[in-house]
């Protein structure tokens, strides 16, 4: 048996279900509860046992489309002679951030973290609003790709953060692939804008097959998940994810040939892949998860489509 240590142990991409014994709550408050602050598990099943008999399981994750799980919880086992495990599976990542809290705790949880998501909803809507005027205004295709572009990124952060099963309902084939599904949208949306606002047959002409490459995978990726092969998907999508550090380089390449405004797309693509780093080192345990370090990705998306935003005003 392996011992996981750190606050957000991270097994990466598992295709087989996983049992793992979970120690450290003997001794806590009958009011206390376990949490799992990661929605986008497909299954989290806690089993109490005591010896080789179960007392109590507990379903939970997002293939039960529950929307008032957003924040699995889970129960203390009744005595400190038992055992407690988790059966979890996932097609993406298995992040395990377990941590005791007193029930009071959990809902007040929930509020901040619905309040967190409606606030950045609001701005994503009112950024798409703005640039949906544009785009039926000026008829200027970067401002109809910039709105796909706004949209699925909005998508996919309600998808890190489980709120995409509004959408889907109890749908489990929708629960399990809807955040790949975004995330190749939001590739697919994110490189067709970038052809349009850098103009890259004008400047960069060799660089649209690079673009044309990568719109494929993003392409294969969206497939893949229909044929059902939802893990294939997942790893597909992190592959696309290239395109973020190709878009900086394809951004200089054509400030550097005349395109002025190549250069606001530099540093908000900038942004972005900062964001999306520190996010990553949080996962990997390597930065502290607190407040501020859950609010960087999220913040890093806003100020990324802020600065597009004016680029293209």
């Amino acid at each position: 048996l392996d011992t996981l240590d750190g606050e957000r142990p991270n097994l990466g991409s598992v295709s087989d279900a996983l049992w793992i014994r979970v120690s450290g709550w003997q001794g806590a408050p009958r009011q206390a509860r376990i949490i799992l602050d990661n929605p986008t598990l497909d299954s989290i099943e806690a089993v109490v046992m005591d010896g080789p008999r179960v007392l109590l399981r507990t379903p939970a994750g997002a293939a039960f489309g529950q929307v008032e799980d957003l924040i699995p919880t889970f129960p203390l086992p009744l005595n400190e002679g038992h055992d407690l495990w988790f059966r979890v599976r996932s097609t993406k990542p298995l992040v395990l951030p377990f941590s005791l809290v007193h029930e009071d705790r959990v809902a007040e949880l929930r509020e901040t973290r619905d309040l967190g998501v409606a606030l950045y909803t609001g701005i994503v809507l009112a950024i798409l609003i703005y640039n949906c005027f544009l785009a039926f205004s000026t008829g200027q295709q970067a401002y109809f790709s910039y709105a796909l572009v706004t949209l699925t990124v909005g998508l996919v952060q309600w998808g890190f953060n489980g709120y995409d099963r509004l959408i889907w309902g109890d749908v489990p084939w929708f629960a399990r692939n809807g955040l790949t599904l975004t995330g190749a949208a939001s590739g697919l949306a994110a490189l067709t804008f970038a052809r349009d606002f850098l103009e890259v047959r004008r400047y960069t002409p060799k660089w649209n097959r690079v673009i044309n490459l990568l719109l494929l995978v993003y392409t294969a990726a969206v497939v893949a998940a229909v044929a059902g092969f939802p893990m294939v998907a997942y790893n597909l999508v992190n592959l696309g994810a290239l395109s973020a550090p190709a878009m900086l380089v394809l951004s200089l390449i054509s400030w550097r040939r005349g395109n002025s405004p190549a250069l606001w797309f530099f540093v908000a693509w900038l942004i972005f892949i900062a964001a999306v780093t520190m996010q990553a080192l949080r996962d990997f345990g390597v930065l502290a998860s607190t407040p501020f370090t859950h609010l960087l990705l999220p913040l890093g998306t806003v100020l990324q489509m802020l600065l597009l935003s004016f680029a293209l005003g």
